[in-house]
């Protein structure tokens, strides 16, 4: 079985690089979905490096409720 881990993010510059090389090194994710929030600085610009992303409002929840509307972990 195949899963989707989805990232919610928001001015995560810092930390979303070793996150998802992390993710992508030691485990075998059927797909990951970064969900920003509109961060200002490089999130998006990195996470693109290693995966889709999806741009919503701020919000937790409706960041991890569009991801998981979007997620499809078998179509690799």
């Amino acid at each position: 079985m195949k899963i989707s881990v989805i990232i919610p993010t928001f001015n995560e510059e810092r930390t979303i690089y070793a996150t998802l090389e992390n993710l992508f090194l030691k485990h075998s994710p059927g797909e990951v979905i970064v969900v920003d929030g509109g961060s200002s600085d490089k999130t998006l610009f990195i996470a693109k490096e290693w995966t889709e992303d999806i741009r919503t409002s701020k919000g937790r929840a409706r960041q991890m409720n569009e991801g998981a509307s979007g997620a499809r972990p078998d179509r690799r």
